[in-house]
């Protein structure tokens, strides 16, 4: 039976906060990466359908319901730091669900480093049920079923990591998803605000596979800003995902 938390009392108290004044992704951010859609620029009879179409494409296939099809309104946006690819997007409220039929239709070779920009989103994944808010961390894994809730003003930054690069270093990743990272302790706050920067350099890395091979000592790398050699060292950004094994172990 999946799980949701009760609206009244999740979604509508007061601790829930507006786009406007909870946001730490700024606009300079999400004009830097690059719209894919908006549902703006379609007929409101086929906004939803053409969204769903592009999430799909974009992230991995699966089935989702609007609140209210008839005022249904989204963005996706989608960059790129190196070699990771980031995806960002905002919805009004909406219900998803990855099956099982989902699953063994399509596997993916990435896992989902999600952080909640604004908005609430609730997720069910392998048993565990949690409820992201503004600055809130959570690893999902493609390659088993899920379901989420979005809330209204929902916008959420989703990071596309390597799945096999990610388990060499931390192991059995299943134990690792779907816990709720939140920025209450240090290391938590520090993986949040790396990956609340991320939008705002994305596409300033674009180095060829070569370039990404060579040492930072290279030629072509120290042609690169400081901040980029440094975001090329942790190309797939291990070192956030160590933070988030380490912030699970304790």
């Amino acid at each position: 039976m999946i799980w949701w938390p009760d609206g009244r009392s999740v979604f509508q108290r007061g601790g829930f906060r507006s786009a406007q004044s909870a946001n730490r992704i700024g606009r300079v951010g999400i004009d830097v990466m690059k719209k894919l859609f908006s549902t703006t620029d379609v007929d409101p009879r086929h906004r939803f359908d053409y969204w769903h179409s592009v999430a799909c494409d974009n992230l991995v296939g699966h089935t989702s319901t609007p609140e209210c099809r008839q005022t249904f309104n989204a963005e996706l946006r989608a960059g790129t730091l190196a070699a990771t690819r980031l995806v960002l997007f905002e919805n009004l409220p909406m219900d998803v669900s990855r099956t099982t039929k989902h699953v063994a239709h399509s596997q993916s070779d990435d896992l989902f480093i999600c952080r909640q920009a604004a908005g609430l989103l609730a997720l069910e994944q392998d048993g565990r049920q949690l409820v992201l808010g503004v600055g809130d961390v959570t690893l999902l894994d493609p390659n088993l079923p899920y379901a989420a809730r979005f809330s209204a003003a929902s916008k959420l930054l989703v990071v596309k990591v390597t799945r096999g690069a990610l388990e060499a270093r931390v192991g059995r990743i299943r134990d690792l998803t779907a816990n709720a990272l939140k920025p209450t302790k240090p290391e938590n706050r520090w993986m949040s605000s790396i990956l609340a920067m991320l939008p705002n350099v994305s596409g300033r890395l674009t180095v060829t596979a070569e370039e990404n091979r060579q040492q930072p000592g290279s030629r072509s790398s120290r042609n690169l800003p400081t901040g980029c050699l440094r975001l090329i060292e942790i190309a797939d950004f291990f070192v956030v995902v160590v933070a988030i094994a380490r912030a699970f172990s304790n």
